[in-house]
């Protein structure tokens, strides 16, 4: 009995592995052949699982028309249509919902635009009835399954007690965070994560070269995400870098780093010192870079950098990561303030050519809100926890 329990651990073990490895791989084609030997799993053990992923709709196969010669073998991939991923990424009075398909192809994209004095509650009932009307359209569309739903949000998240910890912006304390939606009797799972830990879990996947990542949100706060060693570092109460609560001296007071400089304060400094009355906030943004060579922007920048540059470089020195990535709504629109922040961050640090700006619109949060539901729902944690990939 115990044999068999073991037996069949493995087994589902491998298969987890064998369908990570499609996921990673999901441009290609490659063979059981192929698995096998970069898996380390024998051909009998793969050819089984690869017979069940294509049963649960994983996988496609097709014959190898690529070679004349001998017998042709059968190419496998992952099947992009078997099933959807969703994403919801909440950010300065707006939220947008990206509807994914195995690919990371966007099926769907939804924008929702709010007012900052909106109730949690609220709020997530806005958006749970976007996701099951855009769901309707797609589910009849395709015969296909929904994985998940994950949450990418301003706030540091309490997954013990299943909680929001405390968002400044928006004024949520202590609010519970839904675990599921249900859509014709079933239950989607629904995962939460700060913003900053899927921008680092997003180019942590999307680059095997690194394990050791810190990466630099700056939106609508500013906030870090922290890999080390391939795993994603939350702290003991999911605190870990939430940077923009350290108080910081303002003008003979002690701030919040986050109240002082953030998206929200560069839009008030731009309203306020240069008359702007555009109503999109990123517009705004723009203005204000291109302005950057008047007088009191440039001071303004200046004071920013130099206040961002004294307060993580002490954090990099620490933590010693292979490459500090920096990338959010400030970090696009505003790019010669991001620029003399790693200018100043190099000089105090003394290190060169471990940091990257990615202006890429939110691409990396979409891609580490994809890969939280695919560990969670599919397994992958467990065997990322035990190091067999």
């Amino acid at each position: 009995m115990a044999k068999s329990r073991i037996s069949e651990k493995i087994s589902e073990t491998n298969k987890k592995r064998i369908l990570y490895y499609l996921f990673k791989n999901y441009n290609t084609f490659t063979t059981r052949t192929n698995i096998s030997k970069d898996l380390n799993i024998s051909f009998p053990a793969v050819s089984n699982n690869v017979a069940q992923l294509i049963e649960e709709g994983f996988i496609l196969e097709e014959l190898d028309t690529s070679s004349s010669l001998g017998r042709r073998s059968k190419k496998i991939y992952l099947n992009p249509n078997s099933k959807i991923t969703i994403v919801v990424h909440i950010e300065y009075q707006n939220a947008n919902i990206i509807f994914l398909d195995n690919h990371q192809n966007r099926l769907r994209q939804k924008k929702i635009v709010f007012e900052r004095n909106i109730k949690f509650h609220d709020l997530w009932k806005l958006l749970e009835n976007e996701i099951k009307t855009i769901l309707g359209d797609l589910l009849s569309e395709n015969q296909c399954e929904v994985l998940g739903i994950c949450v990418a949000i301003p706030t540091p998240i309490d997954k013990k007690n299943k909680k929001i910890i405390k968002s400044r912006f928006y004024g949520w304390k202590d609010e519970p965070i839904y675990e599921y939606i249900t859509l014709e009797d079933k239950k989607i799972p629904v995962f939460w994560e700060n913003d900053a830990n899927l921008l680092a879990k997003g180019f942590y996947e999307s680059n095997s070269r690194y394990d050791n990542v810190l990466a630099i949100y700056f939106s609508m706060g500013i906030g870090m995400g922290i890999i080390i060693n391939g795993d994603l570092y939350t702290g003991k109460e999911g605190n870990a870098g939430e940077i923009g609560q350290l108080k910081v001296e303002y003008k003979g007071e002690y701030e919040e780093l986050e109240k002082i400089i953030s998206e929200r304060s560069l839009i008030e400094f731009a309203k306020n010192k240069l008359n702007l009355t555009y109503e999109d906030s990123e517009q705004i943004l723009v203005e204000l870079e291109r302005n950057n060579q008047l007088s009191i922007v440039n001071k303004e920048f200046e004071y920013i950098s130099k206040k961002i540059a004294d307060v993580f470089a002490p954090v990099i020195m620490v933590l010693d990561p292979e490459i500090v990535i920096f990338n959010g709504t400030v970090t696009r629109s505003c790019p010669s303030l991001t620029e003399n922040i790693v200018n100043k961050l190099e000089k105090l640090i003394e290190k060169n050519g471990i940091f990257e700006i990615n202006r890429e619109e939110n691409l990396l949060i979409i891609k580490g809100s994809f890969w939280e539901v695919l560990d969670n729902v599919l397994g992958f944690n467990e065997i990322k926890t035990l190091k067999v990939l």
